[in-house]
């Protein structure tokens, strides 16, 4: 279940004892969840709470029997008594936030949950929860970088607005929701692109390994929110990746023999600016800085002669000047539809002779 971006509150007993429901995604936006909104829902196994939320109320969570993984978001500022009670499953909590969120009773998870499942806090904060009531009851508390999370769950801007982004982390593993997948690409072929789809949410055993660089593709190009959830999974991905990450800001600095691509829109000043797909994110496809927890694309010049760009699906994309006042059998121009353009008297995307080509 995917639950729109304009909620902005999950009501009390809103999804009470619905034991069917596997998959959630909580939206950015949404700022509190109610008293026993969840409480029942036995089939669930991971929930992360989104950064926006600040409040978790009573018993919102109790009586999932098979929930083992918990991301709680750095917004959240109180935990209502029982939130996570009769949850004994829990494997993995991930508190995000440096400051440790208000817990209301000693009772909000089970006493078993205390004395087995990891907490896992950010970089430099253990101390911070034992000392903090009711937290110190947890007999293992680990420090992690919480870079990762802190836009988890709340929808991520690329994904939102064109479908796809990219992701790394080396850190840990992590379940897409429903309708958001997770690809490699796997090399070159006949000058085009190949993906490899390893990761898709709401399947059995869909997870991204640690340690590998994907892209994301989400399921439709609406407003909608998808989340990747920490797991504790070892699945491995050992096939040719040209995808590559790093958990801080980095150059894409290497030994020579690659040109480097960002997923991103064309510069703004060219007639790419509208289009979406990887470009070299420095002149003559060269080193360029790139935010952490993020991928680029390695093409090794070994491919064949540079490539400027290529479209999402794997294409080559190349700018070209049409003259019109001339009809050709061969010059046909498809749109993106598949629909013939004999005259394409618009700039945009099209298909041909089996190239996509930018229309200026």
């Amino acid at each position: 279940m995917t639950i729109p971006n304009r909620v902005t509150s999950i009501g009390s007993y809103a999804f009470e004892n619905c034991s069917g429901l596997t998959s959630l995604a909580i939206p950015y936006g949404v700022t509190s969840i109610g008293e026993r909104a969840f409480d029942g829902c036995s089939g669930l196994t991971s929930v992360t709470i989104p950064n926006s939320v600040t409040s978790i109320g009573w018993r919102a969570f109790s009586g999932c029997r098979v929930l083992e993984t918990l991301v709680i978001g750095d917004g959240v500022l109180t935990i209502n008594d029982d939130a996570f009670r009769g949850c004994p499953q829990i494997q993995t909590i991930i508190s995000v936030s440096p400051t440790p969120p208000e817990m209301r009773d000693s009772e909000t998870f089970d006493a078993t949950i205390y004395k087995h499942a990891i907490l896992k806090v950010p970089l430099e904060c253990k101390t911070r929860y034992w000392n903090a009531e009711n937290w110190e009851k947890f007999a293992y508390i680990e420090e992690m970088d919480m870079t990762a999370y802190q836009g988890l769950g709340i929808g991520d801007v690329d994904i939102v607005q064109q479908r796809f982004s990219t992701f790394y982390d080396s850190h840990s593993a992590y379940q897409p929701s429903s309708g958001l997948s997770a690809s490699v690409v796997t090399g070159m072929k006949n000058g085009k692109l190949t993906y490899k789809t390893i990761a898709t949410g709401g399947k059995k055993n869909a997870v991204i390994p640690k340690g590998v660089a994907v892209v994301l593709t989400g399921e439709t190009d609406e407003l909608s929110s998808y989340t990747l959830t920490p797991t504790e999974s070892d699945a491995t991905y050992t096939g040719t990746n040209l995808l590559r990450g790093s958990d801080a800001a980095t150059t894409t600095a290497g030994d020579g023999s690659c040109w480097f691509y960002k997923l991103s829109y064309g510069a703004s000043d060219t007639e790419w600016s509208g289009v979406f797909g990887w470009y070299w994110g420095a002149s003559n496809g060269g080193a360029f800085k790139i935010e952490g927890h993020k991928a680029w694309l390695a093409v090794p010049k070994s491919a064949g002669a540079p490539t400027r760009a290529f479209g999402m699906d794997g294409e080559v994309m190349d700018m070209v000047e049409v003259d019109t006042s001339v009809e050709k059998e061969d010059e046909t121009y498809y749109d993106l539809s598949g629909r013939p353009v004999r005259k394409p008297l618009s700039k945009g995307v099209y298909i041909h002779q089996g190239r996509k080509v930018f229309i200026k």
